[in-house]
Parts: structure tokens; sequence; C-alpha cells
């Protein structure tokens, strides 16, 4: 399958019945999802073989080069800043309707509670041993006349997340145990919460109250751990979601504007155009 523009902005809607995508990207377009942020619906396991790329992954920016693993987990919001048009990159997409399955779930939890390390490199012989696993994989996802298709294609999935998990395992990822300073306690917290209510709290002292803090506080940690205080982090939440709605659906600016909470099209017309310099329509239309 081609990692093109119309499958990357719509893949978590449009995979295949049984939950699953194995996505191959050669030569994709340079201009691929470049500064589209989008949303993640489920899990995205990416092996980037070769080639340097730029992304922010919940607003952090990395670099990914050669034997990149990334680990992309439930909700996640991703950025692609910077593409090398020589790159190859293979992955694995599984929806939230197979994530929360029992077999899934327990292991789910490893990812989601480790998306701190959802940028790792590893050696050439990992690399090799995790795309053999993925060729695979997508081989036996072809076979379209196996029976039992959908069942083994779920569980050689799950056993790939297993082989992630011993690699966290044995960077010691899982096993050491990061000390946080109370200010990253309070900012990972504030992020909890802000991917909940963004849409319906914009008040960063609706923030505070839920975190035990004076709004002033808040702000004054965000921005002493994350560079931008919180009113920051509020607006850009509501700026990604209204760009993936824009680029990712056919429904009318009006509907995105109600479904964003503002009271009329106009106010989100103009909040929009003050973070990005164009009109919701010009950004759909570019």
């Amino acid at each position: 399958m081609d990692m093109d523009r119309d499958n990357i902005n719509n893949f978590s809607q449009n995979i295949p019945l049984d939950g699953l995508s194995v996505i191959d990207n050669v030569k994709a377009p340079i201009d691929f999802l470049v500064n589209q942020p989008y949303i993640i619906d489920g899990l995205l396991i990416a092996l980037v073989e070769y080639g340097e790329s730029k992304l922010t992954i919940n607003f952090k920016e990395y670099t990914t080069s050669k034997n990149t693993v990334l680990v992309i987990h439930n909700q996640s919001i991703i950025e692609i800043l910077d593409l090398a048009e020589n790159r190859k990159v293979k992955a694995f997409f599984i929806s939230t309707d197979l994530l929360f399955e029992e077999h899934f779930f327990a292991d789910y939890e490893v990812f989601s509670k480790l998306s701190k390390y959802s940028f790792f490199t590893v050696d050439d012989k990992t690399m090799e041993d995790l795309l053999h696993f993925y060729n695979f994989i997508s081989n036996q996802q072809n076979n379209i006349n196996m029976q039992f298709q959908a069942e083994i294609n779920k569980y050689l999935t799950y056993a790939f997340c297993f082989r992630i998990k011993s690699i966290y395992k044995n960077l010691n990822i899982i096993n050491t145990s990061i000390q946080k300073t109370r200010n990253e306690i309070i900012v990972d917290n504030f992020f909890i919460l802000l991917f909940d209510h963004y849409i319906e709290e914009r008040n960063i002292s609706f923030y505070a109250d839920k975190l035990c803090v004076s709004a002033k506080h808040l702000s004054f940690i965000v921005k002493k751990v994350l560079g931008k205080p919180c009113h920051h982090w509020i607006n850009q939440m509501i700026i990604y979601q209204a760009k993936f709605k824009l680029k990712t659906s056919e429904i009318s600016i009006k509907e995105i504007s109600d479904q964003l909470n503002f009271i009329t099209p106009s106010q989100f017309g103009r909040f929009f155009k003050q973070y990005t310099g164009l009109t919701p329509l010009q950004y759909r239309l570019m």
C-alpha cells in the first residue's frame, strides 16, 4: 500500500475490518503531510530504515534517522515538519477497536504509559529483525485466500507488539525508574486534562483547580518546563483539531466551528487566522 496523502489523512478511518493496516512507504511525495497535523486514532508503530524526517509528537519535536522506531499511542497529535526525499518507512497501524480487545489491552497499557519513549533508535541487527517480522506479517496479510486471515493477522501483530516491548526492556526503559520533578508531574497531569477538556474548557483556572494550584502558578510551571504558558497549549490543541477537521473531512466550516465550541463561525475564523495567518477556507483549499 502506498503511503500517499489521502491514505495517511484518512488511514485511521479507512483501515481493514480486522483493525490492522500494514503501511509501506518508499517514495511518497516530498510534501506528504508536511505542516498538516493529524490525530492518531489507534496505535502506530513505524520503522525508519533510512532517511531523515522532522516531526512533532504531542508538541515535542523529533528528528528521525536510520534505525528509528516510533511507537505513537492513541490520541497523539502528530505534525510532519520536514521529510527527506530519499527515505524508507514501514509501519503498523492498529485501530482503537482492536487495541481495547481483552488480549491487546494489557500490553497496550505498556505503550500508553511509555509515551515519553515514543521515539528511540536500535542497532542494525534489531532493525533487521523487526523488518523481517514486518515483511512476514505483510505477506500474510496480502494472502487473501488464507483461512482465518483476520485472526492470523491479529495475533501476528500482537506478537510484534511483544517484540517492541522486549526492546523497551532491553533498553531498560520499562525497568528504569525515572524520577520526575513535581513541576514535571503537574505538567503531565495538565496535558492529561487538556486532552479530555480542551474543547469545552479554555480557561486556565479550570485546569488549575483540578490540579489544586493557582492559575498563575500553573501557567508559570508550564512555561518553565515547556517554554510557553498554558494558554498557548490550549490554543494549539484547538488549532490542531481545526486543521485536522479541515483537511480530513468534508463537513462545513460552520459545523467545525460548532464542534470546537465557538459561538459563531466568524469568531472561529478570527481565532484560526490569528494563529495561522489564513482563514479556515484558505487553509482547506491549500
